[in-house]
C-alpha cells in the first residue's frame, strides 16, 4: 500500500466515489488514521481507493471546516488560526517527477509551471507546542 499501512488495517467496506471527470470508483474499505498535518492532529477517516494517482489524500470540504481552515488556491496552501497565531500548510509546488508523467491530472499541471521543474522541499511556520 503506497501510505505504507498494512491491508489487515482497512475495514472492508464498498462505498462508491467520483472523481474526476465524474468517473464512479468502489473503495476497497475505510481507516482510522491519527493524522498529523501541520499543527493539526486528529483522527480522520480515510476511504482507500485502488488506483493510480499523483496524490496519496485528498481532503475533503468536511476536514478543512472542521478545522476552520481555509484554501488559498494562489498561493497554493491552506491557512488557518490556532487561538490568535495565524498558520500556513504549503502544498507541494512541483506535484509529479518522471515516474508520474502520465498521470493525466500532470498534463495539466505541466503546462502551468513549465517540464522539468524539481519537486520542493515541504517548507512551514515553526508553532512552538
Amino acid at each position: 500500500m503506497a501510505a505504507g499501512i498494512p491491508l489487515s488495517k482497512i475495514v472492508q467496506s464498498q462505498t462508491s466515489i467520483s472523481g474526476f471527470g465524474n468517473k464512479s470508483k468502489i473503495t476497497v474499505g475505510h481507516m482510522q488514521v491519527n493524522l498529523k498535518v501541520g499543527p493539526i492532529r486528529s483522527l480522520t477517516k480515510f476511504y482507500v481507493v485502488d488506483v493510480n494517482v499523483a496524490y496519496h489524500a485528498l481532503f475533503g470540504r468536511p476536514w478543512l471546516n472542521k478545522h476552520k481552515l481555509v484554501v488559498s488556491i494562489y498561493h497554493q496552501c491552506v491557512k488557518g488560526r490556532i487561538g490568535l497565531r495565524p498558520f500556513r500548510i504549503p502544498g507541494n509546488q512541483a506535484l509529479f517527477n518522471k515516474n508520474e508523467a502520465h498521470y493525466s491530472e500532470a498534463e495539466f499541471y505541466i503546462e502551468c509551471t513549465g517540464a522539468g521543474s524539481k519537486p520542493s522541499k515541504d517548507f512551514g511556520t515553526y508553532l512552538p507546542s
